[in-house]
């Protein structure tokens, strides 16, 4: 079940914030390499699903502070947890067909720490905005580390998402349901143009 991070995940596209200033401004757009995860369980068993289908493009000023707000979106259809069933399920439950993105909408970073390095920099901020899942949009915060180098932009963050707090009905295996919490894992990569 990906009820995010992610996208709360992608949010960590302002840990940006937390780098040194760049010579000039510079747009970034996600490359295929980036990832959303979800960590399910449930009492008989522990899965992940996977998403590269993270779309978004954010500006960094002249200091190497975002422009904020900016938005990342997932299509639901895209996550992937190596079991077809598990996934049709998964559709099913979050009501794809109605509720076919995951958002995220990115208002604040608040740098926790930065430093220059020889061929770049990197840091750590809080990510805060809000996220929207299965029609339901809630704040989200969580703290994002990214190294930035010679115009390629590196994020990993990760946190916990409650899947009744966005009115997801947990799916059930022997009359058991999984546990409504579940970790969103965010690897985000950027390349500037």
């Amino acid at each position: 079940m990906f009820s995010t991070s992610n996208t709360a995940l992608t949010a960590a596209l302002l840990l940006t914030a937390a780098m040194p200033a760049v010579a000039a401004p510079q747009s970034f757009t996600l490359s295929p390499d980036s990832s959303i995860r979800y960590v399910g369980d449930h009492p008989a068993h522990h899965w992940e699903g996977v998403s590269h289908a993270v779309s978004g493009e954010f500006r960094l000023d002249d200091k190497g502070a975002p422009a904020l707000p900016f938005d990342l979106s997932i299509p639901v259809r895209t996550f992937d947890s190596g079991n077809r069933n598990r996934d049709a399920n998964m559709l099913s439950t979050v009501e794809a067909s109605r509720f076919p993105k995951v958002k995220a909408h990115i208002e604040r970073v608040e740098v926790l720490k930065k430093d220059t390095t020889a061929n770049g920099m990197q840091g750590q901020a809080k990510v805060s905005g809000s996220l929207t899942f299965h029609g339901v949009t809630r704040p989200m915060s969580f703290v994002a580390d990214g190294v930035l180098q010679g115009g390629k932009l590196s994020l990993t963050g990760r946190f916990p998402l409650l899947l009744s707090d966005f009115q997801i009905q947990r799916p059930q295996l022997l009359f058991v349901p999984m546990n409504d919490k579940i970790e969103i894992v965010v690897t985000l990569k950027a390349n500037a143009h």
